[in-house]
Order: structure tokens, then C-alpha cells, then sequence
């Protein structure tokens, strides 16, 4: 009897994909199918190209299919991280299940994540901080005959200056 199977919607299948791994959630007994891409095995889990490659052909000359077992989408080799063999895993000190593995992923992209949208605070609040430190002695001309005291030229300047940043 086949297994039913669904995509899971933990954080968003696209994302997953995306970065390189999805799972199946199992209807019957709840379990999940991890499958990461090849990309992912070789440049985060760092196992060599030569292993994966040949692990999937031995995959498809063989007539009981057990290890490395893949499908290609078009676009991606995916490869059932169940299907990995455990030496391999073991010998990267990778998680044995899929379970723990896509836990694992999923803290690493949620790190990732943050390190990049941190990195484009950052990147930001330096342009706008640049701006407002750098930017506004352009814009005193329109504001020296609107005001008498300096300070409110500078001030209202910088604002400017933000603002033609944002803009």
C-alpha cells in the first residue's frame, strides 16, 4: 500500500526549496521524508561531489534501491536524506534521521535569515546615519534664509539630507 503523502507547510514549502530542502509529511504514521538538493549535500554538508555522484548511479544500476536514492525535477537533483548512508553521515557528524537534520537546517536558515536581514539594517542605518553626518551641507542653501540660528539650518539640513536618502 503507498504512503500518502503532503507537502509540509512548516515555514513555507517555496522558501524550503528555495534553499535547498523539503520534506513530505507522511498522512498514516506522521513521519516526515526529508529531501535535500544536491547543491545542499555537497556545499553545506559538505559531502564530496564525487561520493554523492557516485552513490546515485550506484542507486540506479542496482536492483534493490536503498541508498541515495534521487530524482532530478528539472532543475535539481533531490536526494531522501534517509537514503544517505549512515557511514556517510556519521563521517560529517550529520544528524541519522531526517527529523533532526531538517531541525537543523531550519535553525541554520533561521540563523542565516538574521544575519542577512541584520546585515540590511545595518547597511541601512549606516547609508542613513552617512546622510545625515555627510550628506547635508548641500542643503543649507535652502534653508539659511528660512532660518536665523545655525543650528536649525544644520538640523533641518540633515533631515533633508535623510530624507533624499529614503527617497
Amino acid at each position: 500500500m503507498e504512503t500518502l503523502t503532503k507537502y509540509s507547510h512548516h515555514g513555507g514549502v517555496r522558501e524550503r526549496i528555495k534553499n535547498g530542502f523539503f520534506v513530505l509529511n507522511s498522512v498514516v504514521n506522521h513521519s516526515i521524508e526529508l529531501y535535500t538538493s544536491k547543491d545542499l549535500c555537497r556545499n553545506i554538508l559538505e559531502i564530496p561531489t564525487k561520493t554523492i555522484d557516485n552513490g546515485i548511479n550506484e542507486n540506479r544500476s542496482a536492483k534493490r534501491r536503498k541508498n541515495w536514492i534521487s530524482f532530478c525535477d528539472g532543475f535539481n537533483v533531490w536526494i531522501r536524506y534517509d537514503s544517505i548512508p549512515l557511514k556517510t553521515k556519521n563521517k560529517r557528524n550529520l544528524p541519522p534521521d531526517s527529523k533532526s537534520m531538517y531541525d537543523r537546517l531550519r535553525v541554520t536558515l533561521n540563523a542565516k535569515e538574521e544575519y542577512f536581514k541584520n546585515q540590511e539594517q545595518l547597511a541601512l542605518q549606516s547609508s542613513l546615519e552617512a546622510a545625515y553626518n555627510d550628506s547635508f551641507p548641500v542643503f543649507i542653501k535652502y534653508y539659511s534664509s528660512q532660518f536665523r540660528l545655525l543650528e536649525k539650518q544644520i538640523l533641518y539640513s540633515k533631515t533633508h539630507a535623510v530624507f533624499e536618502k529614503v527617497i
